[in-house]
């Protein structure tokens, strides 16, 4: 749990600085919109295509990086969702994207624990529940992509 308590301060964070950042990289809220959703897309491929996320990887061969376990589950908090919360934040508020973000927090051990239940073996669980979160942050970044180009 405490993996899942850093996650939520660094999604809660995030969400919360989503009026500084792009001030403070001087671009619009349009712009850093657009730029939030290619690398939410980006990380997303990523993981579709080698099937875990980068900091899966790490965390499976047991490397040194230990403090990366909140950010080993791709919707948690990995640099990709932690820009894609600020860009929300800045287009719908930031307290719906709080709550989505709780939401997908509280979920994911619900979900995680009960794909095994369902016979998946624990790693076959892992695999899908990776693919399907990475699925749904691609058609995220998207909206992200297509919403912040419009915009501009």
């Amino acid at each position: 749990m405490p993996a899942l308590a850093l996650a939520a301060a660094l999604l809660g964070g995030a969400t919360l600085l989503h009026e500084q950042v792009p001030d403070t990289l001087n671009v619009s809220a349009a712009s850093f919109e657009a730029a939030a959703g290619f690398v939410l897309l980006a990380a997303a491929l990523v993981t579709l295509l080698r099937g875990r996320s980068v900091e899966a990887g790490l965390l499976a061969v047991r490397s040194p990086r230990g403090y990366i376990a909140a950010l080993a589950f791709p919707v948690s908090a990995g640099p990709a969702v932690l820009v894609a919360a600020i860009a929300y934040a800045e287009r719908i508020g930031a307290g719906v994207t709080l709550a989505g973000g709780a939401l997908a927090l509280g979920l994911a051990p619900l979900v995680s624990a009960a794909l095994p239940a369902m016979g998946a073996s624990p790693i076959e669980a892992q695999r899908a529940l990776w693919l399907g979160v990475a699925a749904l942050l691609a058609v995220l970044a998207v909206g992200l992509i297509v919403g912040g180009l419009r915009a501009v």
